[in-house]
Order: structure tokens, then sequence, then C-alpha cells
């Protein structure tokens, strides 16, 4: 292997990210064939167990201020989507025609807000009540039905919901679990013991099957290197946040 991970420069669930990564990789070289099978089963159940631990502990993060917060948006958002729905029945046309410009504003973004994962939701909330400020026929269509007050609420509980969730964030970034980071400790040890084995098939039986397999994981390091360095470059800490990466 070419490279090396600046492991020290990985966020828990970047670190953790990683290791999935690499099982991904490995897995879809086949490590039987390959013959990593000895090295890479103990890397994948000692990964798999990690983050299983690290999803009880972020699980933690949702205390009660902030399902009650996540309540009262889903209200806001079943409140103003069953008075729409009722108007779509009005007699009165202008009233109907506001109930169904409201609904197809709302269906814009899915059936189901409200089922999305908490993040997606905020940001989906807040470009749907966007929608309800600036889009002036839609704003027009929420007065008509008397539906402002609704969006109010919405906003509201979307905007606390979203500052408590950053802020429980923050200070589970900045509080670091000793015992996870005892746990990344042995990770770490079988992790090696995997790439030496890689290596060393590599130099005692290469083959094009596992120069494919080292060409992409050093191309994964290259990007979780990548990573922590541009952290670094606009001045982040390591912890400051737990946001997830796609590399």
């Amino acid at each position: 292997m070419r490279n090396v991970v600046n492991f020290s420069g990985l966020r828990n669930n970047e670190f953790l990210g990683y290791g999935n990564d690499v099982i991904k990789i490995i897995v879809g070289a086949d490590p039987v064939v390959l013959g990593l099978s000895v090295a890479f089963d103990p890397f994948r159940t000692e990964w798999e167990n990690l983050s299983n631990y690290f999803a009880l502990e972020r699980a933690s993060l949702l205390s009660d201020d902030l399902v009650n917060l996540d309540k009262r948006r889903d209200n806001a958002l079943m409140g103003i989507k069953l008075v729409a729905e009722g108007y779509e029945k009005h007699f009165d046309s202008a009233k109907k025609d506001a109930g169904e410009r409201i609904l197809a504003t709302m269906e814009k973004y899915g059936k189901s807000i409200q089922n999305l994962n908490l993040l997606a939701e905020t940001e989906t909330v807040r470009n749907l009540v966007q929608d309800f400020e600036e889009n002036l026929p839609v704003k027009n269509a929420l007065v008509l039905i008397g539906l402002t007050d609704w969006v109010v609420e919405l906003k509201n509980s979307n905007n606390e919901f979203n500052e408590v969730y950053l802020q429980r964030n923050e200070e589970s970034s900045q509080k670091p679990d000793a015992s996870f980071v005892e746990m990344r400790k042995p990770a770490l040890e079988i992790y090696r013991k995997l790439i030496k084995r890689i290596d060393a098939k590599n130099e005692l039986d290469p083959s094009a099957a596992l120069t494919t397999l080292i060409a992409l994981l050093d191309e994964l390091i290259l990007k979780y290197n990548l990573l922590v360095s541009n952290r670094a470059k606009k001045g982040g800490k390591d912890g400051d946040t737990d946001t997830p990466i796609n590399p």
C-alpha cells in the first residue's frame, strides 16, 4: 500500500466510514479468492461491532426536547395538509384552488415529509417554508384559507429543532466518549494486520485482482486524507461536528 491514512485527523464517524468503505471494496474483490479471509473476517467483525456501538452513542442525542420539537413540526405539517385537503372540497372555487395550490406545493417534496430522516426533514421543511413565504400565489392561498399561523409554527418548530440538534451534536463532539476512543485502538491494530496481509499477498503472489484492490484502497485513503487536509485549511478542529461524508 503506497498511502497511509491520517487516522488521528478523522472524526469518529469518519473513522467508521473509512472502515466501512474498506469492507465494501474488499467484499467486492472477493476476499476468499484473494486469500485474505484470515485477516479480513476479524477486521469486518471488529468494525461492525464498533459501528453498532457508535450508533447507540449517537442515539442518545435524541433527548426528549428534540423528540418534542420533531413532533411539533410534524403536527404543523400534518395540520397544514389536512386543512388544505378540506378546502379541496370547498364550494367556493377560490378557496378550492387555494387548497389545491398548497397541496401541490407540499407534494413537490414528497408525500410524507415527516417520515424523512431528521436532518433531511429539517432541510425539506426549510425549503417548503421558503416556498410558502416567497411564492406570492402560494402565500396568498395560505392567507385566504387562514394557514399563516400554521406556517409560522412550522418555521419556528423546525428552526428550534435544528438549533437544539446542532447544540447537542456540538456538545457530543466536544466531549468524545472515552470508551469509544479506546475502542478505536484495537480496531486500528486489526486494520494494520489486514493491510500487512494484503501487501504480503501482493509481494508473494501478485495478481491483477490484488493490484486493482490496492489501487482502490490507495484512492480511498487519498480521499479521506484530503478531507482532513481541507478541514485543516479551513481552520476546523477534529471533533467539531459529526457530518457524514460519502467518499
